[in-house]
């Protein structure tokens, strides 16, 4: 996410100034204008390439005015700060500032802070980066807060996330994004995944949230991450955690099926009302796709989704979505929910090597026939 703002060209030799400028020790007025041509620069590549070695140092001087009394002068200063926090190729030597990550997080675990949907979007802005991750969590392992020595670590961050109007001033969806981009990395997965936390079943109803798509896009990103974990799929398919109707309700719909049909089905399937709609947005209805399929990868998983009967559900999915795209992958599922099981040695999908031959002659078909991708899954 970037705002658009107009670019203003920006003397070289005045950047080096800018730290110094961007204070609460600076004039007013002075700390206004160089904010000015921040925000200016902030809306393009150029700018941007413009500011690339001093980015570091202007980020963590701009968030020291987040908590200014001048409330349009922090919505200017967030404004840069989304922008900058959104180029990739400095975004690792933010998040190497400490001060940086221990700012976004103290300001997000403010119940008070008026701007903490902001602080969210800048901190998923720099967490898409899986390096940036890594330090952001090794952050994550040593901060305290300001007030009263809370932790604010992973499950700090989860807490605030889960907790209904925790900040009365913000909405926190954006912090989903947040956790999604986390679980790119094994160690945010492997403590989602802890058995002893329960963590991700406090995630699981937030894939029907409607209030908010970011949210709810957010959550079922993290779940699907979470599924590259092999080992916990038994666990995660099983009555401790039970994912597999959080990931089938939200693309269930209407129909009426026979009572043979939903024998072993989970009871949160069964007799949906007249009005039951399906996931709206296309991209979400991907991912859930994409993490029902994860859960296909070994022999235990497949046969507790045949047990619970997903492939019922799938089949009535195929028959209502319009999507090409989304209709190739629901298939794909399908066949793993229906087809014969692979021969010995060959059970876990994972490991099963694809023949040179084949994979050449597959590409070369695939060269051959060229597929237009859906423009909203193309944007996600």
């Amino acid at each position: 996410m970037r705002h658009s703002s107009t670019t203003n060209k920006m003397d070289e030799t005045v950047l080096d100034e800018f730290v110094s400028f961007l204070s609460q020790s600076a004039k007013p007025a002075l700390r206004e204008k160089a904010l000015e041509y921040v925000v200016g620069l902030s809306g393009s590549e150029e700018g941007l390439r413009s500011l690339e070695t001093r980015l570091p140092n202007i980020v963590a001087a701009l968030l020291e005015l987040v908590e200014d009394a001048n409330k349009s002068f922090v919505e200017d200063v967030f404004k840069a700060l989304i922008n900058l926090c959104s180029y990739d190729k400095t975004a690792p030597k933010v998040t190497e500032k400490e001060a940086v990550v221990s700012k976004l997080l103290s300001t997000i675990c403010d119940s008070s802070f008026e701007f903490a949907d902001h602080s969210c979007t800048v901190l998923s802005n720099l967490s898409r980066n899986s390096h940036s991750c890594g330090h952001i969590l090794a952050c994550l392992e040593n901060q305290k807060s300001d007030t009263g020595g809370t932790m604010i670590n992973l499950a700090k961050l989860v807490e605030v996330f889960c907790k209904e109007g925790y900040n009365p001033k913000a909405a926190l969806h954006p912090l989903g994004s947040v956790l999604a981009n986390l679980t790119q990395r094994p160690e945010a997965r492997k403590f989602i995944l802890d058995k002893d936390q329960c963590v991700i079943q406090r995630l699981l109803p937030y894939t029907q949230y409607t209030a908010s798509d970011v949210r709810r896009r957010g959550v079922v990103t993290a779940l699907k991450n979470c599924c590259f974990e092999i080992d916990y799929h038994e666990w995660l398919l099983s009555d401790s955690v039970d994912i597999l109707p959080y990931l089938l309700l939200p693309l269930a719909g209407p129909e009426q099926l026979d009572e043979d049909e939903m024998e072993g089905m989970p009871e949160d399937l069964q007799y949906l009302d007249e009005d039951k709609e399906r996931e709206p947005d296309p991209a979400i209805r991907k991912l859930l796709i994409d993490t029902l399929t994860k859960l296909c990868t070994t022999k235990p998983g497949r046969e507790m989704m045949k047990a619970k009967r997903a492939y019922i559900i799938m089949r009535e999915f195929d028959k209502w979505e319009r999507n090409e795209q989304l209709n190739d992958i629901c298939q794909d599922l399908i066949q793993h929910l229906i087809g014969d099981e692979p021969s010995p040695g060959m059970e876990n999908l994972e490991q099963v090597e694809i023949p040179t031959e084949m994979r050449e002659k597959f590409d070369k078909l695939t060269a051959e026939n060229p597929r237009v991708v859906d423009e909203d899954l193309a944007r996600n």
